[in-house]
């Protein structure tokens, strides 16, 4: 196969720099992801061939592998449908992983290494061609890439049949024969038989077999995704169990796709024309139990997207365009860089609690415009104040971390471009007016996160603390002092509180703080900042650093609450005052009086 050499136009580029996308954008990035995907499978291809001994009892590489060539070299659009499955591009990335030593599992290697004849096995089934090979099974299931999976049981339920003679028990990794002839599939392991249709929707046997479901919605444009859980390569990383939904719950993300989809296709057309050939495999993720819905995706596996069963179908709109906001970008990283390396997790994400490094930020910035985007639609179409607030909160925080990028000298050309371009356009949305209520509140939501982040990820150095410490105790005037900051890696979630009582607030008004929200660490002082009673919750924040001085919510709520030159301070730097103000600790100290005082010099 001869590779084209992709250059990207520049009108795609200046769509991806302002952070939008179109259908024909899209379908260019999936021609650049097969050459990517062809290259990496090309990897797979060298590291069999070379290491044949891979494939433990399974056969050897050579015949799988002329058959692949043969199947690219027949039916391209085939094989380019089989090697762009997004599980086949996990799957080839984990095995050069783990035989670079870079992942571990309790699998032998040939388990992983075989998927290579499972794929080449799909292929001769849809092209109807006869074939024989032998797949690896985990715990007895067997991944046919595309089309679903065979599940050999320990044991006929209830015992075996009268007169059956007694068959192998299932072992942990086992070898199943699959044979494929006439547009049939027959697969056998430990004296069981499984008889399955090309199209994998009908099935016969002593075992079972999972479909790998499918959802079609829409008219105008049309979403079509697997829904993929069964395939050991669906997740992140490592390989994981199937987690079989049930028919109500396949039913459940039927209707919620299908509400999704209605709302990103009347309200956000641009990105549904845009999303509608991007995203091909919708992977169900286990609820984190923290009350929001979880979502992610990866680059080896473009156009899939995990998520978490969210509780509306509001919520799985902006999960979708989140996530194919972060397929976009990847897919422009794989023909062009951003950043040279930094991978030092040093900077701050507002919509993370722990420190980040600048690519890492740079695809939350592009995730996090996109998902501006959305509210600032949705606000205009609802006129609620919940969706105005997501709108104020996501746009203050996509302006927090473009200020934190801003200048950085490991930018690209490109991510300059970026960068400038995704500011741009968040430039636009300075004009649209908030009411008060929910500007307030993504106001305090924001600046109070990034305070606790400040806290809790920033140390001063201790010289700087020192010379302050020796100042105050003597009566003097607080000299000038570098901070001398380091970060480190402190809490990694903390910051659930104030978020979920301002969305009550904003939706629900003024009512008493439930035992959730108190369990959260909300209290009284945080509702008073949101009805903007703000020398209430001072004078209440003050009394808590009296009874605990290492409160770290009582420090970020005072710095919201306080007013003037030490308000300032503590805003900026609250890490630096909670240093002196430990060391300096003496009854009853203002911690307000320590602010004002530090005020000047820093």
């Amino acid at each position: 196969m001869l590779l084209t050499r992709h250059r990207i136009k520049e009108s795609h580029l200046d769509l991806l720099c302002h952070g939008y996308g179109s259908a024909d954008l899209t379908e260019a990035l999936w021609q650049t992801e097969f050459s990517r995907r062809f290259l990496v499978f090309h990897s797979v291809v060298d590291l069999l061939a070379g290491r044949p001994e891979l494939l433990g009892p399974l056969p050897p590489p050579a015949a799988s592998l002329d058959l692949l060539m043969a199947m690219d070299a027949s039916d391209r659009a085939m094989f380019r449908d089989l090697l762009l499955h997004p599980q086949v591009g996990s799957w080839a990335a984990y095995l050069l992983r783990r035989a670079q030593g870079l992942a571990k599992s309790p699998a032998p290697l040939w388990v992983d290494a075989g998927v290579l004849h499972a794929l080449a096995f799909v292929g001769a089934v849809r092209q109807r061609r006869e074939w024989a090979t032998v797949i690896p099974a985990r715990d007895g299931k067997a991944m046919l890439p595309g089309l679903g999976m065979a599940v050999f049981p320990a044991q006929f339920p209830g015992g075996f049949p009268a007169g059956e003679a007694v068959l192998p028990a299932r072992e942990a990794w086992e070898t199943v024969e699959a044979v494929t002839s006439g547009g049939r599939v027959t697969l056998r392991c430990r004296g069981r038989e499984l008889c399955i249709s090309a199209d994998g929707r009908s099935w016969s046997g002593d075992a079972q077999w999972w479909e790998l479901r499918r959802l079609r919605v829409g008219s105008g444009p049309v979403l079509a995704v697997t829904l993929d859980d069964i395939d050991p390569y669906r997740d992140l990383s490592d390989p994981v169990e199937p987690q079989r939904l049930s028919p109500a719950g396949h039913d459940r993300w039927a209707s919620l796709l299908t509400e999704a989809w209605a709302i990103l296709c009347a309200h956000h057309p641009a990105s549904a024309d845009a999303m509608a050939a991007g995203v091909v495999s919708l992977v169900p993720l286990a609820d984190g139990g923290g009350g929001e819905a979880r979502s992610a995706s990866t680059g080896e596996a473009f156009g899939s997207v995990l998520v978490s069963e969210p509780g509306d179908a509001l919520s799985l709109a902006v999960a979708l365009v989140h996530e194919f906001a972060h397929i976009q970008l990847g897919g422009l990283l794989h023909l062009l860089p951003v950043t040279v390396l930094s991978e030092q997790e040093t900077l701050y994400a507002p919509w993370r609690d722990d420190p980040r490094p600048l690519p890492g930020l740079i695809q939350g910035i592009f995730a996090f415009t996109n998902i501006t985007a959305f509210w600032h639609a949705q606000a205009e179409v609802s006129c609620s104040p919940a969706d105005e607030f997501a709108f104020a909160l996501a746009r203050r925080q996509v302006e927090q971390a473009l200020r934190e990028v801003a200048g950085s000298n490991a930018l690209t050309e490109t991510g300059e471009r970026l960068i400038g371009g995704l500011t741009d356009r968040v430039s636009g949305w300075r004009s649209t007016l908030v009411a008060e209520a929910p500007a307030r509140a993504a106001e305090l939501v924001a600046a109070g996160h990034r305070i606790g982040w400040r806290l809790r990820h920033l140390t001063p150095a201790k010289e700087s603390v020192d010379r302050l410490v020796a100042a105050w105790s003597r009566g003097e005037d607080a000299p000038s002092v570098d901070p001398g900051y380091v970060v480190a890696t402190g809490e990694r979630q903390w910051s659930q509180a104030r978020l979920a009582l301002a969305r009550r607030w904003v939706a629900r008004g003024d009512q008493p703080l439930t035992d959730r929200l108190r369990a959260l660490g909300a209290d009284d002082a945080d509702a008073d900042l949101l009805r903007g009673e703000r020398t209430v919750a001072a004078a209440a924040f003050t009394r808590r650093l009296r009874a605990d001085p290492d409160d770290l919510d009582a420090w970020s709520g005072l710095a919201l609450a306080a007013a003037g030159p030490g308000a300032v301070v503590l805003r900026e730097h609250p890490a630096l005052v909670r240093a002196v103000h430990r060391r300096a600790l003496r009854p009853a100290l203002d911690p307000m009086a320590l602010a004002t005082w530090l005020a000047r010099p820093v």
